[in-house]
Formats: C-alpha cells, structure tokens, sequence
C-alpha cells in the first residue's frame, strides 16, 4: 500500500513497532513515521476524527503529539483506511522506569487537565467513535450497569437515556481522552461521595 498510494515513501523500511496496541495494527515506516492499520471496522472512525483534532490539539498541550502525515485508503486486500503519523521516540512507562510516581501522576494530571482546557467547539461528541460509550455521562450507557441487589432489571428510565439516543450539546464541553484509567474511591457512606471540581455538574465532556 506505501508503494502504490506513496510511492515517494516506497524505500523506506516497514517494520512492526516492538509494543503494539489493540485498536491498530502499527509499524514504523522509516525512522520518523508510523503507519496505522485499524484491526477492525469499529476502530475505523477514529481515523477521521484525529486526522482533524490532533493538529487542533497540539499546541494546547505540554507533550508533543503524533503529527498528521497523511491519509491512507482502502487497498492490497486491505479493508479500511489508514493514517501515517509522526514518530515521536520515547519508552513504555513502565513502573521502573518511573523514579517519582508522585510526579509522574502529576504530569499525567497536567496533561488531562490541559486537554479539557482546549478549545473543543464543534468537537465530537461521545458516539461510535467513542464506542457509544466514551464521552458520555454514566447514565448514557445503562445497558452496562447492573446494581448488585438489581442484577436483571431492565433499563427504563431510572437508566437514563439509552447509548444510542445522542445526548444534548453539552453548555460547557470539554474533551476527555478515552484511554486513561481513573480510580475513584468509594464513599464510606450511601450519603456521601467523592468530591466534585467546580463546575463537574455543569460539564459533559466530548470523547477523543
């Protein structure tokens, strides 16, 4: 696919990235690109939309970003389209590589926080790109919560809105990155719970 749809790259040496992810299949092309291959048609919607927002997004935040390269079509037996991206070098955070987890979390909390402060008019909100589910508020997805004394009840409206109802433009949105986990501490009581950043209940955030 190189060859016939870039042909200006067809020298360069294709090779399999040594920590692959899930969503894309995804191998270094030269020494300062990546080609990325969606491992399935639900992942193929995240092409576009990052074709357009990480460009958007980059000079909001702390740490350099993928660039955009270009755009790769269906071909060879191939199904979906495919992006190429910048090469950024660096290593897996692994825990031994981290001297300071204190000050890890909290670039990685400047991070998320920078990401929420971008400009995110006219941004995607929680959908099929986002697996119906990302982005949204937790009573957009009912079909996944279950209550332990409720195991087979029903969505209704207790639920909320079902995922595939497209939920309100949010009046204060803000973008989410879908792939960082979060651990929230249980409240020792029904009556009491984890506190809220100002202006949580207002926000809805948008899913990347």
């Amino acid at each position: 696919m190189i060859a016939a749809q870039f042909p200006q790259w067809s020298d360069l040496p294709v090779t399999p990235v040594e920590i692959d992810g899930w969503d894309n299949r995804t191998y270094r092309l030269g020494d300062e690109m990546t080609a990325r291959l969606p491992t399935a048609a639900g992942y193929v919607p995240a092409i576009d939309k990052e074709h357009q927002w990480l460009p958007r997004l980059a000079s909001s935040l702390p740490v350099p970003i993928p660039a955009i390269v270009a755009k790769g079509a269906p071909g060879e037996g191939y199904p979906f389209p495919w992006s190429i991206r910048g090469w950024i070098e660096g290593e897996t955070a692994a825990q031994g590589r981290i001297d300071d987890m204190t000050q890890f979390a909290t670039s990685v909390a400047e991070f998320l926080l920078a990401l929420q402060r971008c400009d995110a008019t006219e941004g995607p909100l929680g959908g099929e790109h986002s697996w119906s589910i990302r982005g949204l508020p937790v009573a957009g997805f009912p079909h996944r919560l279950r209550t332990s004394d409720e195991p087979d009840r029903p969505p209704g409206d207790a639920w909320g809105q079902s995922p595939q109802q497209s939920p309100d433009a949010p009046e204060h949105p803000s973008i989410t990155h879908g792939d960082h986990a979060l651990i929230v501490p249980v409240a020792a009581s029904p009556s009491s719970s984890p506190p809220k950043r100002p202006g949580a209940e207002e926000d809805r955030p948008l899913a990347l």
